[in-house]
């Protein structure tokens, strides 16, 4: 079924009435922690755009340019050409975006009228990621706090059956996956449906993060996380998805900074300013 489907996949990019296609391409490790490389395919067919998933390759040994480039033997296989790609998208990393041995570096000696970015989602995911000491303290304290209730099957069951007597709507709490992009919305969001049954049990369990409930300051900027992380998981999730342009993300982008823009200038009585370009 595979084999087929890749089949009709390079029948049509080399039958597009257009004649050039783009490519995104991903490094990253499985459940195995066995490195791959994602590449999905955007095109034209019969004057629609078309998007779909192109290729899994494993990287067995180490994930240099020169491996990444591997796939040139995928393109000659299945008779693809390197003149006709238009735009490349990759995932920021140094052997992706070097411009001599990494995978930009490459692909451009073969074509350099080829376009290499760093996919606007992957950067935006980044730019997310970082935040001030006073609230990277906080989600520290909600991982180890998770963890503490998760991370034995006893305590998990014990929990489970907490928050059934609580008549709580959810029974379990959830991991935090650093290379999943709403994973820290999710588990603090989480956090707070279940607050009254988390602060219960670890009463219960006497530790000592059963205080942190009782901290107003710790629960407003738990609170102030929870919102924050809802914002960015909801732009990320519109710069995803079919049919989903750069000028789509573009303006998600922006529009999100002209609200933080605006939201700071309310607070600080400054001027507000304009919404910076990302791309």
């Amino acid at each position: 079924m595979a084999s087929d489907i890749l089949s009709q996949a390079t029948t049509e990019i080399k039958e597009s009435s257009y004649g050039k296609f783009s490519l995104q391409f991903d490094e990253s490790c499985d459940v195995a922690s066995c490195a791959v490389l994602l590449g999905f395919v955007r095109y034209v067919h019969q004057d629609k755009i078309k998007e779909e998933f192109l290729l899994c390759e494993d990287l067995l040994t180490t994930t240099k340019g020169e491996d990444v480039f591997n796939i040139n033997s995928f393109f000659t296989k299945n008779g693809l050409d390197w003149n006709s790609v238009q735009q490349v998208s990759v995932d920021g990393a140094p052997s992706m975006m070097g411009g001599h041995r990494g995978l930009r570096g490459l692909i451009q000696a073969i074509n350099p009228e080829i376009s290499v970015d760093h996919c606007i989602i992957h950067r935006y995911s980044l730019g997310s990621k970082s935040l001030p000491g006073n609230l990277k303290l906080v989600f520290e304290d909600v991982l180890k706090i998770v963890n503490f209730i998760k991370s034995r099957d006893v305590n998990s069951r014990i929990f489970k059956e907490l928050c059934k007597e609580m008549g709580e709507q959810y029974q379990v709490l959830l991991y935090h996956t650093d290379v999943r992009w709403l994973s820290r919305g999710k588990v603090v969001r989480r956090v707070i449906e279940l607050l009254k049954a988390v602060q219960e049990f670890l009463e219960q369990k006497g530790s000592p993060f059963a205080t942190k409930f009782t901290d107003k300051e710790w629960l407003a900027r738990l609170c102030y996380l929870a919102d924050i992380f809802a914002e960015l998981n909801s732009g990320n999730l519109q710069l995803q998805g079919r049919n989903t342009t750069v000028i789509d993300a573009h303006h998600t982008v922006t529009a999100f900074l002209g609200k933080l823009d605006s939201a700071l200038g309310e607070r600080s009585d400054r001027p507000v300013s304009h919404p910076r370009p990302v791309c």
